[in-house]
């Protein structure tokens, strides 16, 4: 009798375990299972078991003094599990987050929180992804981020091998990762990236139903499109722009005309002058109701940036130096400008700006006398510190500068314009013809009127060709231009708030300017670099000292209380 007293114990701690582990699957899956139930239910029994054969003990060992000094640790515990119990409790019902990492990498962006509070109709998310996949809690904890700013968005896991029909349905054969959005009949699909940009990029594409084209003129030297991502070209941009709604597509102006889809023209940075023609036909097709963006860098000495006199802008020749220290990088290279939210003009375009943006070898752009055709308004300047140098001869060959009231830019040099035309019909369009060799469809003009620019198409559709929206086209078109191109290009695109001024840009000329915000960017994660010592002590702190004084503190309290 006394050796089986003396392990009774283990019945006791049997039953537990069966309790604990029967409680863990119930609060687990939410469900009763008759095996689990069994495994509970024979624990229980077992601990009553226990609590009878050993119940001299355990009276003995409740009216110790040891027992005594225990029942207020006990009671601690006890209120220190209520609270615990109780605060999960709230969180759960009353769910609140706070970042506290240094980039907010996990807060939404203000275009993700824009686009999901902007929803116009219900998406259900499906996402495609194994049991267990990281990609696919990580995926899940980011819907929630943006369920908690629209009621419109739903979501469900799926995993592909264990629901092929679901998988079928959705027409997936990748098991290791797919998310498709579904509105209605359009959907929308991410392969490969499911990150905030991506998944943003995708309920705009699907709940704005409308396909932006974008067209650059090419065959002047201008910034590549389609380039391996190198400094000079402007590949990250239209990754950027492809991943949203836009299409970019290329075009001659001289050969091709402004093709009557594309809704927006970007002429970004030309090394080589425009045909005076090419000139007439990008603002034949501004005034018509299009848009354009222009981003001519200092120095290029050709006809058009003199032509943007007629929409009430004058494009300096000229280099834009800041010495404002706090505007500028370390270094002191004054030819690159930090604008921050205090550069900018109150304007759609800026709306929500509470970074910088990285500027470099920019040109001013400024009011010319006023016209009656257009309405401009100046966006960017730099500091009161900075100056438009003209002498650019003697700023190269010295190295240094000193502003000259009489000929530069003195103090809130302007950098960037916008144009918003409110009568085409009083800014003149010239010949956009070659002489002797008229370009099919499209009126000579005579240069010296007033041209009606409204009501002419840049390119007269055949009788047989299909129907082209022109939807798009508004009373009065509308132009931006920028004294910078760099801030597009691929080493600069990235940097600070460069991507949100020009996408921005480009939604404010499409006339979706719920799309105007800061958008995710990529951030770099806080990394800990250690040499081999520090590596070494790290190691051994903690697989070690930690342990071993952990263990030591409860060997002498437990040889404490038993003195007692």
């Amino acid at each position: 009798m006394k050796f089986i007293r003396s392990y009774i114990w283990i019945v006791g701690a049997l039953g537990a375990v069966m309790v604990v582990s029967f409680i863990a699957f119930r609060l687990v899956t939410g469900t009763f299972d008759p095996i689990w139930s069994g495994i509970g239910g024979a624990g229980a029994a077992l601990l009553l078991l226990y609590l009878w054969l050993d119940r001299d003990d355990l009276e003995s060992a409740v009216s110790s003094r040891g027992a005594r000094y225990s029942s207020m640790s006990v009671l601690l515990f006890v209120v220190a599990s209520g609270v615990v119990v109780a605060a999960n409790m709230l969180a759960d019902r009353y769910d609140k987050r706070w970042d506290a990492t240094v980039n907010r990498l996990h807060t939404l962006s203000d275009q993700s929180t824009k686009v999901a509070a902007g929803l116009s109709r219900d998406v259900e998310i499906v996402g495609f992804f194994p049991a267990l996949s990281p990609e696919g809690v990580e995926f899940e904890e980011l819907v929630e981020s943006f369920q908690e700013h629209s009621d419109k968005l739903s979501f469900r896991r799926v995993d592909p091998l264990k629901e092929p029909l679901a998988a079928q349905e959705f027409n997936v054969s990748n098991s290791f990762g797919t998310v498709v959005l579904a509105a209605g009949e359009d959907q929308q699909r991410l392969e490969t990236e499911f990150d905030e940009e991506s998944l943003t990029n995708a309920l705009v594409r699907l709940d704005s139903g409308q396909d932006h084209i974008l067209c650059f003129t090419e065959g002047h030297g201008e910034r590549e499109v389609d380039d391996e991502l190198t400094a000079p070209g402007i590949g990250v941009l239209i990754l950027k722009l492809e991943g949203q709604n836009y299409t970019v597509k290329e075009f001659v102006p001289l050969r091709d005309q402004v093709p009557a889809d594309c809704e927006v023209v970007v002429l970004a940075d030309p090394q080589q002058p425009l045909l005076p023609q090419e000139i007439e036909i990008l603002s034949r097709h501004v005034l018509s109701g299009g848009a354009l963006v222009a981003m001519l860098e200092p120095g290029r000495s050709h006809g058009f940036a003199a032509s943007l006199e007629r929409f009430g802008l004058l494009v300096g020749d000229d280099l834009v130096l800041e010495q404002n220290p706090s505007y500028q990088l370390m270094g002191g290279d004054l030819s690159y400008i930090i604008l921050t939210e205090d550069s900018f003009d109150f304007h759609p375009i800026a709306e929500g700006f509470d970074g910088l943006v990285l500027m470099r070898d920019a040109r001013s752009v400024s009011m010319a006398p006023p016209i009656d055709g257009a309405r401009v308004q100046l966006i960017a300047r730099t500091t009161e510190q900075g100056w438009a140098e003209t002498d650019l001869e003697a700023l190269f060959a010295t190295g240094t500068a000193q502003p000259d009231l009489n000929s530069d830019i003195v103090a809130s040099v302007p950098l960037m314009a916008v144009v918003d035309i409110i009568d085409p019909a009083g800014i003149p369009v010239g010949v956009t013809t070659l002489e002797g060799a008229a370009l099919e469809g499209v009126e000579v003009v005579d240069p010296d009127a007033p041209g009606d620019a409204a009501t002419d198409a840049t390119d007269a559709a055949t009788d047989d060709s299909p129907a082209v929206d022109e939807s798009w086209r508004r009373p009065g078109g509308r132009l931006v231009v920028f004294g910078d191109s760099d801030f597009v290009a691929n080493d600069l695109m990235t940097q600070a708030n460069n991507q949100d001024l020009f996408l921005n840009t480009i939604a404010w000329l499409v006339g979706e300017e719920d799309q105007i915000a800061i958008r995710p960017n990529e951030v770099s994660r806080a990394t800990l670099s250690l040499t081999f010592a520090q590596g070494f002590v790290v190691w051994g702190l903690s697989v070690f000292v930690v342990p071993f004084l952990a263990v030591m503190a409860g060997v002498g309290s437990w040889r404490r209380r038993r003195q007692l």
